[in-house]
């Protein structure tokens, strides 16, 4: 039964679900470009970008929710100068 109701309501409802493993990245590692958040992921010594849904902020880390698996190298300083393919080093 629905009284009460009027056409063009709508509400809001937050589903807890079970805790997983979070996979969070320093906020200088997220790269914006257009309205795509990605960040760049080291393969082979070379960036690939992969592109990423972000959840939320916690201190200075972002929050991942799907583009990411946990234990994934990522670039963290410059990311922003990178493009797709070009060769980086680690230390």
């Amino acid at each position: 039964d629905a009284k009460g109701l009027r056409s063009g309501q709508f509400g809001r409802a937050a589903i807890a679900t079970a805790a997983g493993i979070a996979v969070a990245v320093p906020a200088g590692a997220v790269v914006h470009r257009g309205q795509l958040d990605a960040v760049f992921t080291v393969r082979d010594g070379r960036a690939a970008m992969r592109l990423v849904r972000l959840g939320g902020r916690d201190g200075d880390a972002i929050l991942i929710r799907a583009g990411l698996a946990a234990g994934e190298t990522v670039v963290v300083a410059g990311a922003d100068a990178l493009i797709d393919g070009q060769r980086v080093t680690t230390p």
